[in-house]
């Protein structure tokens, strides 16, 4: 057996390469239950969990690589973009206003693209 098809991080890489989600779920679930401090893993499942209209269950993925990674843009972007499309918008406001106080300390930094979200969240737009 190949290192590749042993891991299931790698599995569910080439799940997603191939267009299957739904092993590639699979195969994230059995990962993360190993070594749950995976925050890309879990931005990736929510992102597939999402995909398949399954916004709560995606929210907790998010959540869970932000609390693991409080300082990568896009995972707070992505959190608060799942929060706003679940119309949770004053949770969405808080996320966002958490991260930009850190950007603002020089915690952190953010992309252009993720700010957008941020500032959409901090305005209460709806899109």
């Amino acid at each position: 057996m190949s290192k590749i098809s042993s891991d299931p991080f790698d599995a569910a890489n080439e799940a997603i390469a191939r267009g299957d989600p739904q092993a590639a779920i699979t195969m994230l679930r059995v990962a993360l239950a190993g070594r749950p401090a995976k925050a890309l893993a879990w931005v990736t499942l929510g992102a597939l969990l999402r995909g398949r209209g399954e916004l709560d269950e995606s929210i907790v993925c998010f959540v869970k690589a932000t609390v693991l990674r409080p300082l990568r843009d896009r995972f707070a972007s992505t959190l608060c973009a799942a929060l706003r499309a679940d119309g949770r918008f004053d949770e969405a406001r808080v996320e966002a206003e958490r991260f930009m106080s850190l950007v603002r300390e020089g915690h952190a930094g953010c992309g252009p693209n993720h700010k957008r979200v941020f500032d959409a969240c901090v305005s209460g737009s709806p899109k």
